[in-house]
C-alpha cells in the first residue's frame, strides 16, 4: 500500500483555521455549495478548493497550485449600512492582507505553503443565478478567487 499525505486538505484544515481566527464576526464555512440557511447570519464566507495544478516535476516531488474560491455573502436585512461600498472593500482588503501576511505559511515550522495571493476579486454583485436563492433579493456578494502553491518532496 502506498504512503501518502493529503495535502488539500492539510492547506485547507489551515487556511480555515486563519480565517476563523482573522473573521471572527463573520460565519466562515467550507462548502463548495451555496447555502441559504447560513443567511441567518448578518456575513457569510464560503470558500472550497476549486482547482489542484501540477506547476512542476521535479525528482524528488512536486510543485502544485492550489486555487481558493471565496464567496461572501452580506444580508443587508440585517444591515445597518445598506450598500455602503466601502464594507465590501473593507473585507476583500483584510483577506488580501491576511493572504499575504500568511504568504510563507509554516505554523509550529510545519510548512503548509508558500506563495500565496488573491488573483481576482469581483466586487458586490447580486447572487449569481447558480446559487439558489429564491427570495433572498437583499443578498450581495462579493467573489474572491486566490492561489496557494505548496512544494511535495517525497524520500
Amino acid at each position: 500500500m502506498i504512503t501518502y499525505t493529503n495535502d488539500a486538505k492539510s492547506i485547507i484544515d489551515a487556511l480555515y483555521g486563519i480565517l476563523t481566527g482573522e473573521f471572527s464576526d463573520i460565519y466562515v464555512v467550507y462548502e463548495d455549495q451555496f447555502n441559504p440557511e447560513y443567511l441567518g447570519h448578518q456575513k457569510y464566507l464560503r470558500f472550497f478548493l476549486s482547482e489542484d495544478r501540477n506547476i512542476e516535476m521535479v525528482a524528488n516531488g512536486e510543485v502544485r497550485e492550489y486555487e481558493i474560491q471565496f464567496a461572501l455573502y452580506f444580508n443587508l436585512d440585517h444591515m445597518q449600512e445598506r450598500e455602503d461600498f466601502a464594507i465590501y472593500t473593507d473585507y476583500a482588503e483584510r483577506l488580501k492582507q491576511l493572504l499575504h501576511n500568511n504568504n510563507n505559511y509554516a505554523p509550529a515550522s510545519a510548512y503548509k505553503w508558500h506563495d500565496s495571493r488573491v488573483q481576482t476579486i469581483v466586487y458586490p454583485v447580486g447572487i449569481g443565478e447558480e446559487e439558489d436563492v429564491n427570495g433572498y433579493e437583499n443578498i450581495k456578494a462579493i467573489y474572491i478567487t486566490a492561489s496557494i502553491t505548496r512544494s511535495n518532496f517525497w524520500s
